[in-house]
């Protein structure tokens, strides 16, 4: 067994009998010093210890010690508000934002203006079937972004939606599906059709919400008389 701490008494003095008893429950320490001069001569002291290392005051799974020293609040589990409590959407808890994972600062982690909640909605930190994934900006690598397949725009988006990359719906009154890369099977991918990815039809662009036939060519057949 290795020593990683030493309980000490601020106001100790030898003769107090510091540790004389101690009681631990949880994340406290009691330990008693009964010859203490606390009030009178020998009176006696109790001493409450907290060991933060293992303190996880919001029950989010995310370390007090760890939340201190990152974006997230100790004392509240869902720090961005996207309904996904901060130590789910840091899977392996360590205060860092790895691949997969989604950022328990930001409540729109892949900016295509769905808040992560939003896309993860058991909120079980796994794109489960009929799902959108909250870390990808494409869900279905279409060529067209969730949120504008979706018909977002920008009065849509919440404040941790980086506009920069966020690519609003230019016709919002149509939409395709995030789930499905080619909404209208007709063999062309949605990006393919909405080349420009802005959820419009636009000039030199085909509708990916109606199939295109494909003419075939035509063949002069010759019959001939038997």
């Amino acid at each position: 067994m290795t020593e990683t701490a030493k309980l000490t008494a601020s106001d100790g003095a030898a003769d107090d009998d510091f540790g004389g008893s101690v009681s631990i429950s949880g994340d406290y320490a009691i330990v008693g010093a009964r010859y203490h001069d606390g009030n009178d001569s020998n009176s006696g002291s109790a001493y409450i210890y907290l060991n933060y290392l293992t303190l996880d005051t919001d029950k989010d799974g995310l370390k007090d010690i760890i939340e201190i020293n990152y974006c997230t609040d100790p004392e509240i589990a869902d720090t961005d508000s996207d309904g996904i409590i901060d130590g789910v959407e840091d899977k392996n808890q360590d205060g860092i934002v790895d691949a997969g994972e989604t950022d328990p600062c930001d409540a729109d982690s892949d900016d295509d203006g769905f808040i992560d909640g939003d896309e993860d909605i058991n909120h079980d930190g796994v794109v489960d079937t009929g799902e959108t994934d909250p870390c990808k900006l494409d869900s279905d690598g279409d060529g067209i972004q969730d949120g504008t397949e979706d018909g977002l725009t920008l009065d849509d988006i919440g404040p941790d939606t980086d506009t920069d990359k966020f690519i609003p719906d230019e016709d919002p009154d149509t939409t395709t599906d995030p789930l499905d890369s080619d909404s209208d099977n007709d063999g062309l991918l949605d990006g393919e059709e909405d080349i420009d990815g802005n959820g419009r039809v636009d000039e030199g662009e085909t509708d990916p919400n109606r199939r295109q036939v494909k003419v075939l060519p035509f063949i002069p057949l010759l019959f001939l008389n038997e």
